[in-house]
């Protein structure tokens, strides 16, 4: 379906005082038809004082609609709990721009439930975001980051703040770029090529640095080895997830990723072999 047809979409909402679930699934929405429609919800307020689910995933998104998306989010009679983006290519820059309005926003930290960026071209600078939200968003019950491009830095560095988000039940981050046989310097343009260090989240500014470029100023705990081969850092964070007290999570999925025996044996057995890092 066009956008036009979304137009008249958007004048029959004027009139729909019950609806709490709204999904344009596999359209060609793009912000003209979108824009519309985010402003007839706005303007019933019956209905925008109670919709809870936004399902805009497979359309043809970009960053004007993220921003009348961000607009209808950070209103503060907006109570929507479940947003779904997958598979709208966004990008780091408008993945960015959406995490930093639900981390500024603090009506927002308690009604974000779901949350869903699988297929949208997020490299770990988009990661990095997603982490200030999963900083705030103490609800929190579904990530789902699958088909991405983030590496072991950024996937560390989510499940490193997932061990204070204690509502987390399902965490997606299959088809992406993790595992011990990736281990690289990273360059500077792998992660700032789309976005600007003055909205990166504080207590991460260290890794904005030069130093950077060497995995030992990461800020992570010293590398482990097995054999000859260093461990992943993210498999390091996810061992010391499980290690912890009151994990609830209850679906994981880490498949196609390049995670070999060397990353899987220190998940598996950490807590068997004792190992100190």
């Amino acid at each position: 379906m066009g956008d036009d047809y979304f137009k008249s979409i958007g004048e029959s909402i004027k009139y729909a005082n019950h609806i709490t679930d709204i999904n344009f699934s596999k359209n060609r929405l793009t912000n003209k038809g979108l824009d519309p429609v985010l402003r007839s919800i706005k303007n019933n307020i019956g209905m925008f004082n109670q919709l809870e689910s936004l399902n805009l995933s497979f359309n043809k998104l970009n960053g004007d609609a993220i921003k009348n998306l961000c607009r209808f989010l950070t209103d503060k009679s907006c109570d929507l709990k479940k947003l779904n983006l997958e598979g709208n290519n966004l990008g780091d820059q408008v993945v960015s721009e959406l995490c930093d309005n639900i981390f500024s926003n603090i009506h927002l930290y308690h009604k974000i439930q779901f949350l869903n960026l699988g297929q949208n071209n997020i490299s770990d600078y988009g990661a990095s975001k997603i982490v200030s939200v999963l900083e705030v968003c103490d609800n929190l019950r579904v990530l789902i980051l699958y088909w991405n491009k983030i590496s072991n830095l950024g996937a560390a560095l989510i499940v490193r703040e997932m061990k204070n988000c204690r509502q987390l039940r399902i965490f997606d981050i299959s088809w992406n770029n993790i595992g011990s046989c990736l281990i690289r310097k990273p360059t500077m343009d792998d992660i700032i090529k789309h976005g600007a260090k003055s909205k990166f989240p504080k207590r991460y500014m260290n890794v904005w640095t030069e130093e950077f470029k060497n995995l030992k100023q990461m800020n992570f705990k010293k590398p482990v080895t097995i054999g000859k081969t260093e461990v992943s850092e993210f498999a390091k964070e996810l061992s010391e997830y499980f290690s912890q007290k009151d994990i609830y999570l209850v679906h994981l999925d880490i498949s196609h990723n390049n995670i070999d025996i060397i990353d899987s044996e220190l998940i598996s057995i950490d807590k068997l072999l004792n190992i100190n890092y």
